[in-house]
């Protein structure tokens, strides 16, 4: 799958083959690729349930437009930079990976 950036194994830190819609690393991990998406971690249920407990109970305290500021908006236009802000706003269509990491941005 010449799509995918080069992958490593999260354990070993080995790359990762594509064989029949899963990626493998030379120590036999393998990672099932869902809807077009590899998935790399493996997660257990106390992990996944403390964070849906967290994010059910403040759901809202990352939004701007619950706290009232740009806290967020500010954070994101720093970390993405000014020219990928300007394409995220304008007409072109942009491809972007969202990794799970926090509350979305409402602009």
């Amino acid at each position: 799958m010449s799509d995918y950036p080069p992958l490593t194994c999260p354990e070993h830190h080995l790359p990762l083959a594509y064989e029949q819609n899963m990626f493998v690393c030379g120590h036999g991990h393998r990672f099932e690729v869902r809807e077009d998406i590899p998935r790399l971690v493996q997660s257990n249920g106390a992990y996944t349930d403390a964070f849906g407990e967290q994010w059910n109970r403040y759901r809202t305290t990352q939004h701007d437009s619950y706290t009232l500021t740009t806290i967020s908006e500010d954070r994101i236009r720093r970390c993405i930079g000014p020219a990928l802000w300007k394409r995220l706003h304008g007409q072109e269509v942009v491809d972007v990976l969202e990794t799970g990491c926090g509350a979305s941005t409402c602009l």
